[in-house]
């Protein structure tokens, strides 16, 4: 069976879980907008998917929302909301969450070109990816 690649479809069905509070699809979510993987990339609306599923426990999603804070992604940078949502992944195992919150504490701050610190680039991103392309990961859209 031949599905191809409907992330626009992946997305509403993401989109219908995140509303009933799914933690894990408010993450695909928040990834498929910050992407632009069947959705028009939005930035702030990942964010919002974001802290909805780092408040809901996923230590990927408080990585990746300590990454936004950091970076000013979809939200006001804020390096200290950045340290707290780092910290919070970090005690749930994070390692680069734990790397990055060092990284703060030694005074890291972000850079204006360079690549966004501490989103991971946004690995939550691969459930879905792999799902839609044969288990291969991979950013297409």
């Amino acid at each position: 069976l031949d599905v191809g690649k409907d992330f626009q479809a992946a997305a509403e069905w993401m989109r219908r879980a995140a509303e009933q509070d799914h933690a894990e699809s408010q993450a695909v979510l928040a990834t498929m907008y910050f992407k632009g993987q069947g959705v028009e990339q939005d930035e702030a609306k990942a964010a919002e998917w974001m802290q909805a599923a780092a408040e809901n426990g996923v230590p990927d999603a408080m990585h990746n929302l300590g990454g936004f804070f950091f970076n000013g992604i979809g939200v006001q940078q804020d390096v200290r909301e950045a340290a707290q949502w780092f910290g919070k992944a970090a005690e749930a195992g994070h390692r680069e969450a734990q790397e990055m919150l060092i990284s703060i504490q030694k005074g890291a701050k972000p850079a204006a070109e360079a690549p966004p610190m501490g989103v991971a680039a946004l690995g939550i991103g691969a459930d879905v990816n792999g799902g839609l392309n044969g288990g291969h990961g991979g950013a297409d859209k």
